[in-house]
């Protein structure tokens, strides 16, 4: 029987999460009882209905990473079912020209819903672009059966309200083998290949490859006009004579960072198509 029900569209935006090593910091420390970030567990509403239930797992949605934090989401809630909609109107023309961070940010929204309803008992059933006549719909979300979940569901979850911004270079500690192994297999699946690498020299290549090409690409005066919308004050350019001093910086401190890390982990789609981007995101 067709789905009759009408739908609410409701737009969750989170603050900024905190920063770490540098920028503005907001977000969490905000009080307000509306804050997602500050949302007590125990008020899952869990005699009400699937509508209200939903409702409050959107909260954790909202709290995903995003690109540039645009948080370019959506969502529409039914009486059982919460779709996920990418909100164009968050684009960058000519930094994201195709919406591939974008959707993929969608995806980090998906995946943090998935993990949220996991974690309250729902089983989620997930459709990826159900309707070819809706193509802003990336995903629906439908409350399965009951399910129990385990300690690595739990763990997931808290991690949610625990993620923070990371600006600066990382300390020198080694990533041990059972969480590359953990990471590994969670990347994989959700169909999506990562590759590993530890090794000092190829790291360099890299971050010699970051550097070239956000120099190459804050040369573009569009490119920094649409970066510039969405980054914090205290990152935006001296547009009255300090843009090349920042260019500079900024593609230094990102080769910084890319060299520091312990391991980078570069993630691989068979495709370059939204449900790919999608995938990559979760």
């Amino acid at each position: 029987m067709p789905f009759t029900h009408p739908l609410t569209a409701l737009v969750h935006r989170a603050p900024r999460a905190p920063l770490r090593g540098g920028g503005a910091t907001s977000g969490p420390t905000s009080g307000r009882e509306d804050d997602p970030w500050s949302i007590p567990e125990w008020e899952f509403p869990a005699d009400a209905s699937m509508r209200r239930q939903l409702e409050f797992l959107a909260r954790y949605a909202v709290l995903a990473p995003s690109g540039h934090n645009r948080q370019p989401w959506k969502f529409r809630i039914a009486r059982d079912r919460i779709d996920i909609l990418a909100d164009r109107s968050r684009s960058m023309p000519t930094a994201d020209p195709r919406d591939r961070e974008l959707i993929m940010s969608c995806g980090a929204a998906l995946h943090h819903l998935r993990v949220a309803m996991t974690h309250y008992g729902i089983d989620p059933v997930v459709r990826i672009f159900p309707n070819l006549h809706e193509p802003d719909l990336v995903a629906s979300v439908s409350a399965g059966q009951a399910v129990q979940p385990g300690v690595e569901e739990h763990q997931l979850f808290m991690a949610i309200r625990h993620r923070r911004t990371h600006r600066a270079p990382f300390i020198d500690r080694p990533v041990d083998e059972t969480a590359q192994r953990g990471l590994s297999e969670a990347v994989r699946a959700e169909l999506v290949v990562p590759y590993m690498i530890g090794d000092d020299s190829l790291k360099s290549r890299v971050a010699d490859l970051v550097s070239r090409g956000e120099t190459t690409l804050l040369s573009n005066a569009r490119y920094v006009e649409d970066i510039s919308k969405w980054i914090s004050s205290s990152g935006r350019p001296n547009l009255l004579g300090g843009v090349l001093n920042w260019r500079e910086r900024r593609a230094r401190r990102l080769s910084e960072i890319t060299r520091s890390a312990p391991i980078l982990v570069i993630l691989s789609t068979p495709t370059d198509t939204a449900p790919a981007w999608l995938a990559t995101g979760q």
